[in-house]
């Protein structure tokens, strides 16, 4: 709830392109579809502790 409200009082904040520590292209999109290095579930278990570190890190500010 927090999350929805937080990108709601300022619709330029967008968490999967400007989540700092995360690149969501790096980490998820060029894994799966331009290199096509790793199976979707791969790409996802990979990215799972960073995207926690940056979410960790985005609501502690």
């Amino acid at each position: 709830m927090e999350m929805a409200y937080e990108c709601g009082k300022n619709l330029k904040l967008d968490l999967w392109m400007n989540l700092p520590g995360f690149d969501f292209g790096e980490t998820i999109w060029w894994p799966i579809v331009v290199n096509k290095d790793k199976t979707v579930s791969q790409a996802v278990e990979a990215a799972k502790p960073v995207l926690q570190d940056a979410l960790d890190a985005f609501w502690k500010k």
